[in-house]
């Protein structure tokens, strides 16, 4: 614990002092946001929303020093690196197939939502031609699961005064708070392709892993792209879990663009909203051991800003589970 307390209190002091140091790039918000809206549906992963600011590109010794803490982000050695310190705030909430019926529905997944700060570093690797090689991604999250998460609140407000979906009535039956801490790791590594129709193509394989009492889980998988300017962003931005992607964008004054594919595929060791309350009793069903994940979409950058639009399809998470859900992502990123 001591260590997540350093490592957290680095990263707090280095992401505020960024902004005072004179970064060589500037800093890139990042708005995530992820519905079911758009398939029809209003169940399981049903919302997500989270904001991001990434500091500019960065050699400063507090953000070394604090990468020093971290066994795999230590300094290899001489090279092409550039860093980013990450602060992020977020909110996911999860519900059952049917949000009218009040009774506990025991076969179904829990009412559950997630609200929560995140802190992380993004080490950029690159080649001889300066474009990124591999993409390393560390963010450390600490938040609440429960009634203190206000998944309730935000779900049946936006019911009520702005959608025409039904009042949610199941929310009593939602897991109990309980406090969260838990660590993500990713790495991406980008090849370049053979140009297809005089458009860019690369492939990313990426693995990752995460641990704690919210999420534990060891995923691999790769993403597809076929475009324009593919090297200046490592795909598009999501809510965890996911494939990866970060707010890292480089500016450029001529358009750029891409289509992609992918898919990952995680291993799940825990999962709260599933497995429920870690330390008390609360509603549960049985998780399946592994979930495969596949998004499509479009990605679009000008200047200082990106828009992607993603559409994700996710396998079967639990037994009993009738079909695979799908649901749409929103990011937009910007240079200031």
């Amino acid at each position: 614990m001591r260590f997540l307390t350093r490592i957290f209190l680095l990263l707090l002091v280095a992401i505020s002092s960024a902004k005072a140091s004179s970064a060589p790039t500037p800093g890139i918000f990042t708005l995530v946001a992820e519905n079911d809206v758009l398939a029809g549906t209003d169940r399981h992963f049903t919302q997500g929303t989270r904001v991001s600011y990434y500091s500019g590109e960065d050699r400063s010794n507090w953000l070394t020093d604090t990468a020093e803490l971290i066994p795999y982000f230590r300094k290899r050695g001489p090279g092409r690196e550039s860093w980013r310190a990450n602060l992020a705030f977020g909110q996911s909430i999860y519900t059952p197939s049917d949000i009218t019926a009040e009774r506990l529905q025991k076969t179904e997944r829990p009412y559950a939502a997630y609200l929560y700060a995140g802190l992380g570093l993004l080490r950029i690797s690159k080649d001889a031609n300066n474009k990124p090689k591999t993409l390393d991604t560390f963010e450390l999250q600490l938040g609440v699961v429960g009634p203190y998460a206000l998944g309730e609140e935000v779900q049946s407000g936006w019911h009520e005064h702005i959608s025409d979906s039904p009042e949610p009535k199941g929310w009593r039956h939602q897991l109990k708070n309980e406090p969260i801490v838990n660590l993500h790791w990713d790495r991406q590594w980008r090849k370049a392709l053979n140009p297809l129709g005089g458009l860019e193509m690369d492939l990313m394989p990426h693995a990752g892993l995460s641990l704690g009492n919210l999420d534990t889980h060891a995923g691999v998988g790769f993403t597809l792209r076929l475009g324009l300017g593919l090297w200046k962003d490592n795909g598009p931005s999501r809510i965890r879990p996911s494939l990866p992607g970060s707010g890292y964008l480089k500016a450029s004054d001529r358009a750029s663009g891409y289509f992609f594919i992918g898919t990952e595929s995680r291993l799940i060791g825990r999962n709260i909203f599933l497995d429920g309350n870690t330390f008390t009793d609360s509603h549960r069903v049985a998780k399946k051991p592994l979930v495969v994940d596949t998004q499509y979409g479009i990605s679009m950058a000008y200047m200082g800003a990106k828009i992607t639009l993603t559409n994700i399809i996710r396998g079967q998470e639990y037994k009993g589970q009738q079909d695979m859900d799908q649901f749409t992502a929103l990011s937009i990123a910007w240079k200031f």
